[in-house]
């Protein structure tokens, strides 16, 4: 319980703490309606009392006092909701931006075992329902809490006995109440898991849609997902169930404590120790004493669910991001060459090697071009570079830093990684090249397009910068959006230049577009090229061919061309596109 509270305080500190102004106008609101909720009661006992023995204006003034009183607290319950809305919502987005980037930072075997859905309903599912927790939760327990200890000492006022009876009602509710509440929360995390779960299986399923159609899978699909939602009803069965005791219990105790009223009402009227107007409010009263209790069952049900969701955010907090050793800068560097020394690699911790003993050298301002079979490790080799993953023995050396003394953004910051799935953004040519970046003015861009000799390209634009274009219906082929990627890159001007089988796509139309974009974008860059197109290695200084995690041979074109026994100089004779030694 206290390192919940803990955890709860924690959240409130970080996220509520701009907004106390506000935090202070949403508890006066609630306060303040409060206390007309308690006053408005005594307003008629006194015109029930004043109306048995004299007439008058004040017959009249009453009542209208009465409800103007009634609008002015759901005038003040109205401006509540709205704040309290508004702060809610402001902190969940605050909390989602600092879950998102914290995601961002994670290492890359996180994402390995998490899939997209999942993380959506990560960062965005569980964050949803703690608008309430963030605008009203402590606010609306606390208001309650003095709304029953008002209606509490009012009854008192009214008569010790019937005080007695309700504070006796009101300690037994409490008291389930709290000892239920741990009892359920295991219910709702579970759910919260099942539901991340769901969401997960539902993006990937999503995703292979054609696959699943031609391959006969929908059935197979229909039943898994059928046996999810078997395994939620069950514990939203359970959750509901537990969650209801309190409830049940609460309504059978207010029974027992309306009927413990009447009799004491009836015996205190008999000896004429209780008025007619005092018996209306002993019994409005009692009437009101199960809402607060009320919504202090429903506060502590969302509290036990928001504690289920608090639990699974603390907990992706708490995953260790990518080290960041040191604070290297790329201006530091005197040159960009690059070396990998030693270098092995395996995805599994037990599994065997994809790359053993890999060597290489790359000198600043050259080109190396890597050709192999699939599974060969060619992008292995780049992810290593930019640090996606890290190497199991050996090292990686940027002029004279090891990759791993560079901090992470200092790192991605200075390569350009142009890989083979295009990925294109709902936005116009200009969101998409700058990544939404407002400082790279439109000038840079047309620049950018000239410099890569794609001017005429860009001028068949309809509307230009402005023309809309998106992940699908872009009205653009797979070799034009691959030029775009090839400008974003170059806008970026990095120092380090990786294509990752960037012309897998390419099109007779635009091929030679791409391929004069892509020699100047290599211009004055180190770079390395990944490729299956046997064509693209006279962009290269060197060549490296790779079998089965090993350097089978490397070179200049020249060198290798020469070599009789040269498995790339038997690619050239055989005239295939494939890097395929």
């Amino acid at each position: 319980m206290r390192l919940a509270i803990r955890g709860y305080m924690k959240l409130y500190a970080v996220y509520l703490a701009a907004e106390w102004k506000k935090m202070i106008a949403l508890s006066i609101l609630l306060l303040t309606g409060t206390l007309i909720q308690l006053a408005n009661p005594q307003l008629l006992k006194l015109f029930i009392n004043h109306s048995m023995h004299e007439s008058g204006y004040q017959s009249i003034l009453i009542p209208l006092m009465f409800i103007l009183l009634s609008i002015a607290t759901h005038l003040f319950s109205l401006g509540a909701s709205y704040l309290g809305l508004f702060i809610g919502l402001k902190a969940t987005n605050a909390l989602k931006v600092d879950l998102l980037r914290h995601s961002l930072s994670l290492k890359m075997s996180f994402y390995d075992r998490n899939l997209p859905g999942s993380m959506i309903e990560r960062i965005d599912g569980d964050v949803n329902p703690l608008v309430h927790f963030f605008s009203q939760i402590v606010v609306s327990i606390t208001t309650n809490f003095l709304v029953w200890t008002g209606i509490i000492i009012l009854l008192f006022l009214e008569g010790w006995q019937i005080g007695i009876t309700m504070l006796l009602f009101s300690a037994v509710a409490f008291y389930i109440i709290i000892r239920t509440r741990k009892l359920i929360i295991p219910y709702w995390s579970k759910l919260r898991e099942l539901t991340t779960e769901y969401y997960g299986l539902l993006q990937e399923r999503i995703s292979a849609l054609d696959e699943i159609r031609v391959n006969g899978a929908a059935n197979y699909t229909i039943r898994l997902m059928s046996k999810l939602f078997d395994r939620w009803l069950i514990l939203q069965r359970k959750a509901i169930t537990w969650g209801s005791i309190p409830w049940v219990v609460s309504v059978m105790l207010y029974q027992m404590a309306m009927a413990s009223a009447f009799i004491i009402c009836y015996y205190l009227s008999r000896h004429g120790a209780i008025s007619l107007g005092s018996i209306y409010v002993v019994f409005y009263y009692s009437g009101l004493l199960i809402k607060p209790l009320e919504d202090i069952r429903i506060e502590m049900d969302n509290l036990q669910q928001a504690e289920a969701n608090i639990k699974r955010v603390n907990e992706l907090f708490s995953i260790e991001p990518e080290e960041q050793k040191s604070s290297i800068s790329w201006k530091s560097l005197l040159h960009y060459s690059i070396r990998y020394e030693d270098v092995s690699f395996s995805y599994s911790t037990s599994g065997n090697l994809l790359l053993q003993n890999i060597n290489i050298h790359v000198k600043h301002g050259e080109t190396l071009c890597i050709l192999g079979r699939t599974g060969s490790g060619k992008s292995t080799l780049a992810r290593l570079l930019t640090g996606l993953y890290k190497p199991k023995s050996g090292r990686i050396v940027i002029g004279d830093v090891q990759v791993e003394e560079i901090t992470t953004h200092e790192l991605r910051d200075g390569i350009g990684y142009v890989t083979q799935e295009v990925q294109l953004f709902h936005g116009t040519i200009r969101d998409n090249l700058t990544l939404f970046n407002p400082s790279i003015e439109d000038f840079q861009i047309i620049q950018a397009f000239d410099e890569l000799g794609l001017t005429e390209w860009y001028r068949e634009r309809d509307k230009g910068l402005d023309s809309l274009i998106g992940p699908t219906n872009s009205k653009l082929s797979s070799g034009e959006a691959q030029l775009l990627t090839v400008v974003r890159v170059f806008l970026k001007d990095p120092k380090i230049i990786i294509l990752d089988e960037a012309t897998s796509q390419l099109d007779i139309s635009t091929e030679l577009k791409l391929k004069h974009a892509i020699q100047r974008l290599l211009q004055g860059r180190t770079g390395i090229i990944i490729t299956h197109r046997i064509e693209l290695t006279d962009l290269a200084d060197c060549i490296m061919i790779l079998d089965q995690g090993n350097v089978s041979e490397s070179g200049s074109m020249q060198e290798l061309s020469n070599q009789t026994n040269s498995q790339y100089r038997q690619l050239l004779a055989r005239g295939i596109e494939g890097g395929q030694p």
